[in-house]
């Protein structure tokens, strides 16, 4: 059994000026593209779902997504691993457990569920919306612990702009900048609105007590650089009232480097690694009918393409790549697919929603001079959600879901013949549930119980990757499951806010990692539980026009098991 604690207190002043370098103009009066929500409760009812306003990431000058998530209580993010990545918690669980959506639709990488969040700027956001435990079954799959819905702004008015520009200094000298520009228009029936944001760090810093004898020249810290560029464009058709047709399209390039191993323990090898291609293209279709004032349907149509190479060189020149760990890597993938909802609105005290939702997963991977491996799935998910207003001050929430994933390809590889042949194909399938009641005793507060049963599939790289040769594929592996559950209260009373919650969280079929299924090589398996249980609390005063106080605490107690709990 393993316990790891995690306590994090959040403390923020914002005044109307900033000791961060930054130039804003705006003139916009941007509001939330509705058919990008994903509501499992209604708006009107405060809940346990936290949202960052466009104001908020303005005030405090984030240029990322994962460095805006960290406003918010219960979300730890750090920037770590051999990708040099943008690592999100949420109350213990990790991105796999939590997919990412920007404006309802899936765009995690396919192959490992994951998705770097400091590649993508706020943009032309409207909000960022995220679910803890008790998420809409309308999402799809994979919500096991919550979902972070990234929601796009709309124009009214017939002319809009809003940009920033910023610049990132340390003790080494100015080491970033940051621009971004909105312009919007809404033209009688319909509008438009593009984007275009550049971030760019040259290096980051090393604290100035760091030892630099180790695999570092300076505290300049060695290939730490990032190049990001991200454009987005939107049109919209409102025919008339009920009635929305809206297409879009986001796109981010990005160069990053991996800083070099800089620790004492000599079992980990210095990679000298760089990502020459961060590519990403996101292409979308929202559509609103009513048919009736009392039946209205919903869509949402996506196209997903991801595009990364990995250079391996031999040593910190980067410039050489003859030794034999050296390698060009390749992942070419792309996903499609969506959702239809019907919304049944002919109860007097009830929302019915329905839903049916579908992803194909396309993932080809390489090295120059190999041929590649293809692998391809694709998760279908039926779902069923009722809001029914009980009494005017209680609302209760249902919610069930039928989840499949079907395995269509997967491509093993032997290198000595650079032959291609077939992994055995995997299906899976899981009933999700959940319900919540949710009471209001004042206006603007809400106490509210959630319970939440939940489920993730095993990713293409859990199933199938040999891990460098240090691990055995497992193709059988099955579904993660959780029982979430949490208590909470939240409201607003003039000019404070509050939010307090209780969690304990169960999670069955844990897909662990067995050593030494064969000598010096593991294997990851269904073999465990674990728990995940804290509180967490969050105070906010909006003093004056110019001058805000508020202050967040976690407290989050991790326990592993290998036994079974259901």
């Amino acid at each position: 059994m393993k316990n790891k604690y995690i306590i994090s207190l959040i403390s923020t002043i914002c005044l109307s000026t900033s000791l961060f370098a930054q130039l804003s103009v705006d003139t916009t009066t941007l509001k939330t593209f509705e058919l990008g929500e994903v509501i499992v409760v209604s708006s009107s009812i405060p809940n346990s779902t936290s949202e960052i306003k466009s104001q908020d990431l303005e005030k405090f000058q984030k240029a990322s997504i994962s460095s805006s998530l960290n406003l918010l209580p219960g979300v730890s993010v750090s920037q770590v691993g051999g990708r040099n990545e943008a690592m999100v918690y949420i109350r213990g669980y990790d991105l796999r457990q939590v997919p990412v959506f920007i404006d309802g639709m899936p765009v995690y990488v396919p192959y490992d569920g994951y998705i770097d969040l400091a590649r993508l700027q706020p943009g032309n956001i409207s909000k960022i919306s995220v679910s803890k435990g008790f998420s809409s079954m309308l999402y799809g799959a994979n919500s096991m612990g919550g979902a972070i819905n990234i929601v796009s702004a709309k124009p009214v008015s017939k002319l809009e702009i809003n940009g920033n520009t910023g610049g990132y200094f340390s003790s080494k000298g100015m080491n970033g900048y940051n621009t971004s520009l909105n312009v919007g228009t809404k033209q009688g029936k319909w509008y438009a609105l593009a984007n275009l944001s550049l971030l760019n760090r040259d290096f980051t810093s090393l604290a100035s007590g760091f030892d630099t004898l180790r695999n570092e020249k300076d505290y300049k810290r060695d290939n730490s650089f990032t190049k990001d560029i991200q454009y987005q464009v939107k049109a919209g058709f409102e025919p008339k009232a009920g009635h929305e047709y809206a297409i879009s399209y986001s796109g981010v390039r990005s160069e990053k480097g991996v800083p070099v191993y800089l620790g004492t323990n000599t079992s980990n090898k210095v990679r000298y690694w760089r990502y020459p291609d961060w590519d990403k293209d996101c292409y979308y279709f929202h559509s609103k009918t009513s048919i009736t004032n009392k039946l209205i349907v919903k869509t949402r149509l996506f196209y997903d393409k991801y595009y990364n190479v990995l250079k391996s060189f031999d040593d910190n020149t980067y410039t050489t790549m003859k030794a034999k760990s050296a390698l060009t890597s390749i992942y070419d993938d792309n996903s499609f697919g969506g959702a239809a909802e019907l919304g049944i609105y002919t109860l007097k005290n009830n929302e019915i929603k329905v839903a049916v939702n579908s992803k194909y997963d396309h993932h080809k991977e390489y090295n120059e001079g190999q041929s590649p491996r293809n692998f391809k799935d694709n998760t279908v998910v039926y779902a069923l959600e009722d809001s029914w207003k009980v009494t005017p001050k209680m609302t209760m929430v249902g919610g069930i879901g039928y989840y499949s994933r079907y395995g269509i390809q997967a491509d093993d590889y032997n290198s000595t013949k650079d032959s291609v042949y077939t992994f055995p194909k995997s299906d899976d399938n899981t009933f999700n549930y959940q319900a919540g009641l949710f009471f209001e005793p004042k206006q603007n507060q809400s106490l509210y119980f959630t319970l939440a049963h939940k489920s993730r599939f095993a990713t293409m790289k859990d199933r199938y990757s040999y891990r460098f040769g240090t691990a055995i594929p497992n193709p059988d592996l099955h579904s993660e499951q959780s029982l979430n559950s949490e208590i909470g209260y939240t409201g607003t009373l003039n000019t404070f806010q509050w939010s307090f919650a209780g969690f304990y969280n169960f999670i069955d079929n844990t897909i662990q990692q067995v050593d030494n299924v064969t000598p010096g090589v593991y294997q990851l398996q269904n073999t465990g539980k674990a728990e995940f249980r804290g509180i967490e609390g969050a105070l906010g005063w909006n003093i004056s026009s110019l001058f805000s106080i508020g202050s967040s605490y976690t407290l989050i107690d991790k326990k592993k098991h290998f036994q079974s709990y259901f």
